[in-house]
């Protein structure tokens, strides 16, 4: 790895050379990746191998990048779905640093809110009431996608 400072209390070394703050376990490495920008760091990609999956690593890599962001006055941006999702969620005292950060229904639970309200009456509807359609034909008036575009159920891609 290039150059950058020693490793913090939790192993994690910010290699500025590779733009990546790591962690090395047993011989593989678990790193978030950035681009710096003009009073920014874009956090895009987060890695940690199958070897080291669930053992808070990628946090503690994410949590050294906000450490660095926070001393050097830059913001974050999480283009990084793991950051902008489960990182910030577990940690929103990070959250002030992301400009304009909103708390936001992931899809996949807006889809099930969603189809709770269309059940119990409410909710947006795709056409004529539903009628006589199924729920495939319903489902691209309901999602907002137009007619003719592909549905999560059964589209052919």
């Amino acid at each position: 790895a290039g150059g950058g400072g020693g490793a913090d209390a939790d192993g994690v070394v910010h290699d500025s050379a590779g733009k990546r703050f790591v962690v090395t376990v047993e011989g593989h490495d678990c790193f978030v990746e950035y681009r710096l920008l003009p009073g920014r760091i874009d956090l895009y990609h987060t890695y940690s191998p199958p070897e080291l999956r669930g053992k808070g690593l990628a946090g503690k890599v994410v949590e050294a990048a906000f450490k660095y962001a926070a001393a050097n006055e830059l913001q974050v941006l999480p283009s990084c779905s793991y950051v902008a999702g489960a990182f910030l969620d577990r940690n929103p005292q990070y959250r002030e640093l992301v400009p304009g950060f909103r708390e936001v229904t992931p899809v996949y639970l807006r889809d099930e809110e969603e189809a709770a309200a269309k059940a119990a009456g409410g909710g947006a509807g795709g056409g004529d009431g539903g009628g006589g359609k199924s729920d495939s034909e319903d489902s691209a008036g309901a999602g907002g996608y137009g007619e003719g575009a592909p549905t999560h159920k059964g589209a052919k891609m």
